[in-house]
């Protein structure tokens, strides 16, 4: 789901490393796990972009995003 996200726009480069979005992937599954809320997952996510890619948080849009990964969380890995 983060590959798809793709929040600082490299999937496209055949030559970009494909664990680049691997330091968010333990995080959001644990909060997913634990049953956080979209708001408590969005702000994982804004921090991640903020602080670790340091990105600018305005572009993005972070509670759709939190929702479409509960949702793919749901739909295939809950019942697990």
């Amino acid at each position: 789901m983060l590959c798809a996200w793709d929040p600082i726009g490299v999937m496209e480069d055949p030559e970009w490393p494909r664990d680049e979005y691997d330091c968010m992937v333990g995080g959001t599954m644990r909060m997913l796990e634990s049953g956080a809320s979209v708001v408590d997952i969005a702000g994982y996510l804004r921090a991640e972009i903020t602080d670790h890619f340091g990105m600018s948080p305005e572009h993005y849009d972070f509670t759709c995003i939190a929702e479409r990964t509960r949702s793919w969380f749901q739909e295939r890995w809950a019942t697990l």
